[in-house]
């Protein structure tokens, strides 16, 4: 018990610190403040369950989750508009001495097709999405840090209502709930399946084409929502050599692992 108080308090002091720092940071103007956090078991804890959030993972490289939406910027954002004001706006960050962290990032990607309209279920992401989340986390060799992004306005008050309320999931660092068991599948009828790729092949022969990726589509039926946490813990625990990444925006989540390299 004596060691548990001990950790107890420990965890208090580091809180307290951190509240100390973003209100010197806070009261300079700082727009970026960074500080020492807990240790999750992975970066996605920073997660709750109604904010847009982000997970970027690359291979052999730390993992940043974010959540919330500082900033965003679409194709045809006039000069990388909100998200350019945000990055223009945060130098320089006032970090925590000792406190290792990559810098400030934007994370997102484009459609293959920057044409075609998006349909279901790419309507929360368009032909294209770059977001700069409000808050950040992430975990080094050094330990784990927590960043937010200050808006305009932005009382005290509520970034440190904020800041105790990520500080405490970071800590208490529930597991994910386990996935949820598949009662029904709907794969794409074979029949289709083999004519599209025929006329793929037919495409190159022609020479229209040089190279195609071709996806399969399968319709899933789970026995509940599965969290988007519990999918990126098994991708991480089984493809341990790929990049996770994951952006969830507007109630739906696209999430995967990957081999390729992504930038």
């Amino acid at each position: 018990m004596r060691g548990a108080s001990i950790a107890q308090r420990d965890v208090l002091r580091g809180l307290e610190r951190a509240e100390a720092f973003v209100r010197r940071a806070h009261d300079a103007g700082a727009r970026v403040v960074t500080v020492a956090a807990p240790r999750a078991r992975d970066v996605a804890a920073l997660w709750d369950d109604a904010q847009d959030a982000l997970l970027w993972h690359p291979a052999a490289a730390p993992a940043v989750a974010g959540l919330g939406l500082a900033a965003e910027l679409a194709p045809g954002d006039a000069e990388g508009g909100a998200i350019g004001d945000a990055l223009a706006l945060s130098r320089p960050e006032q970090r925590e001495a000792g406190v290792e962290a990559p810098a400030l990032a934007a994370f997102g990607g484009f459609a293959f097709d920057a044409t075609a309209a998006p349909a279901a279920p790419w309507g929360a992401f368009g032909v294209g999405l770059f977001v700069l989340p409000r808050w950040s986390y992430g975990i080094g060799p050094e330990g784990a840090w927590l960043r937010v992004v200050v808006g305009e306005g932005d009382r005290l008050g509520g970034v440190l209502d904020e800041l105790r309320a990520i500080w405490a999931r970071l800590e208490s660092d529930p597991p994910p709930p386990a996935t949820p068991r598949i009662v029904r599948r709907d794969d794409a009828p074979e029949e289709a399946w083999c004519a599209y790729v025929t006329a793929l092949t037919d495409a190159i022969t022609r020479g229209e084409a040089v190279k195609v990726v071709a996806a399969q589509a399968a319709r899933l039926r789970l026995e509940r929502e599965p969290s988007p946490r519990a999918v990126l813990e098994a991708l991480r625990r089984r493809f341990p050599g790929c990049t996770r990444f994951a952006l969830r925006r507007a109630g739906t989540t696209f999430l995967g692992a990957t081999p390729e390299r992504l930038v």
